[in-house]
């Protein structure tokens, strides 16, 4: 009996010790370039539709003279964590977006999105209207996050003006 529990004993350390394993070792199982790329498109769609479209359009072409495109946008490329901090913070006075000027402003998305559920929107635009770009992680959006709104005026690379 007593050989039975240290059987019974050992099976379960090996079994749990393996769950905990895997389960710390998820991240890495889903980060293959393809299912996470895969997945956050599938989100970024998702919070584009709910959230950006009205804005920015169904095609990302946007409102000529009034909201910027975010297809085949040259202000994209420029700089990724600037494009970040523009959903987390907001974005405020001019800017020129393929060769067009715009001067208004974009709210910060709502508290309801998460950081993944930017990481994932970003992703989507980065992906689509003719834009290829990367991956954007929930990593990358907590950091700038948690760094807070840009202190300088054209830290994200564009004008940031108060009114």
């Amino acid at each position: 009996m007593k050989a039975n529990r240290i059987v019974y004993g050992i099976a379960s350390c090996l079994i749990f010790g393996g769950l905990v394993f895997s389960m710390s070792h998820v991240d890495t199982l889903n980060a293959s370039p393809m299912a996470s790329k895969t997945e956050m498109m599938t989100l970024g769609k998702k919070v584009y539709d709910e959230y950006c479209v009205t804005c920015h359009q169904k095609n990302g072409e946007g409102t000529p003279g009034v909201y910027p495109p975010l297809a085949k946008s040259d202000f994209l490329k420029k700089d990724r964590k600037g494009n970040i901090r523009n959903l987390l913070f907001g974005l405020e006075g001019e800017i020129t977006v393929n060769g067009k000027k715009f001067n208004g402003v974009m709210p910060k998305v709502p508290e309801k999105y998460g950081d993944k559920d930017i990481a994932a929107v970003l992703t989507y635009v980065y992906n689509s209207f003719g834009n290829r770009g990367p991956v954007v992680s929930e990593k990358e959006v907590a950091t700038l996050r948690a760094e807070g709104p840009p202190k300088a005026a054209s830290s994200s690379g564009s004008k940031r003006k108060k009114k």
